[in-house]
C-alpha cells in the first residue's frame, strides 16, 4: 500500500520539486519496459521491504510512525549513493533530487508504520487468550 501511494503521488512531487524523475521508471528502463512494469517492480520492492520491517518493528520501541518513518529514512541514505552510478541519469549532487527522495522515503515509511501497527494491534486484539 505505501509503495503504491508514492508511486501514484510522484506527478505531485515531481512538480513540487521541480525533478522529474520517477523511480518506477528508473526500475523499468535496464528493462527497457514502461512505467507500469516499474510499478510493479517497485511495490514487489515496497511488500519486501514491508515484510523485513513487520518483522523487525515489534523489537523497536516508539509509534508505527516514527518507527517507520525511521525504516524509510534508513534506506533512503543506505541507497541514495547509488545513484551516482545511474546511467544518463542525473540524480547524484542534485539538491532538489535528494529533498524528493527524502519525501518519498518519509511517506512510505510513515504509512507502512502506521499500517504495520495497525494490523498488528487488530491481530493483538483478535488473538485467543
Amino acid at each position: 500500500m505505501a509503495a503504491t501511494v508514492w508511486a501514484l503521488q510522484e506527478p505531485l512531487d515531481q512538480r513540487a520539486f521541480g525533478v522529474d524523475y520517477s523511480d518506477a521508471e528508473l526500475l523499468a528502463k535496464p528493462f527497457g519496459r514502461s512505467r507500469r512494469f516499474g510499478m510493479v517492480m517497485h511495490n514487489l520492492n515496497g511488500a519486501a521491504f514491508g515484510a523485513v520491517y513487520a518483522l523487525a518493528s515489534p523489537r523497536v520501541p516508539g509509534p508505527g510512525a516514527a518507527k517507520g518513518a525511521a525504516a524509510g529514512m534508513t534506506e533512503h541514505l543506505a541507497t541514495w549513493p547509488l545513484t551516482q552510478f545511474l546511467p544518463r541519469v542525473n540524480l547524484w549532487g542534485n539538491h532538489r533530487a535528494f529533498a524528493q527522495a527524502v519525501w518519498r522515503h518519509l511517506l512510505f515509511g510513515v504509512i507502512l508504520g502506521v499500517l504495520e501497527e495497525r494490523l498488528n494491534q487488530g491481530y493483538a486484539e483478535g488473538a485467543p487468550a
